[in-house]
C-alpha cells in the first residue's frame, strides 16, 4: 500500500443555493461544501486523509476505490506511508516491544508512530517500514 492511493469524489453545485458539494462515492459519510469547485477540490485531499486515517483508528479495512466520473483525489503522501506502516506492522504480528528494539527508541514512541491519527514525518515511516521488511515506494512526481 505504499504508493499511491486516489478515490473519486463527485462536486456539484447543489440546485438549491449553488453551493458546491463533494461527495465519495466509496466513503458515504465523508462530504463537505464550499463556495465554488476549486475550493472544494483543493481541501479534497485532506479531507480523504483525515476520513481513511478515522477508518484505521477504528479498526475499519479502507473501502476499495471505485472507477467512474469525476475527480480522482489523492491521498497525501504522509497519510499513504502512516497507513502503510499500520498494515504492514498488523501484519507482522510483532509486539511493539520488539519493533522498538529494531529502530533503538523506546515503545512508547513506536505506539506514537503506529497511531494513525497522529502526524509522522516521512523518514521516519520509512525507517519503520524498512524495519518491518517494507519500503516506501516513491510517488509519481516525486524528485
Amino acid at each position: 500500500m505504499a504508493g499511491v492511493l486516489a478515490y473519486l469524489a463527485v462536486i456539484r453545485p447543489r440546485e438549491t443555493d449553488g453551493v458546491f458539494v463533494a461527495v465519495f462515492p466509496d466513503i458515504p459519510d465523508l462530504s463537505w461544501e464550499g463556495t465554488d469547485a476549486d475550493a472544494v477540490r483543493m481541501e479534497a485531499s485532506s479531507k480523504l486523509g483525515s476520513a481513511l486515517r478515522a477508518f484505521v483508528s477504528s479498526g475499519k479495512p479502507l473501502p476499495p476505490a471505485s472507477e467512474g466520473e469525476g475527480d480522482l483525489i489523492h491521498v497525501p503522501h504522509e497519510i499513504v506511508a502512516k497507513l502503510a506502516v499500520v498494515a504492514a506492522f498488523a501484519a507482522s504480528k510483532l509486539p511493539a516491544s520488539d519493533l522498538a528494539r529494531r529502530l533503538g527508541i523506546p515503545e512508547g514512541e513506536v505506539r506514537k508512530i503506529l497511531a494513525p491519527k497522529r502526524e509522522t514525518d516521512l523518514g521516519t515511516l520509512a525507517a519503520v517500514l524498512g524495519a518491518l521488511g517494507e519500503q516506501l515506494a516513491e510517488q509519481a512526481g516525486e524528485a
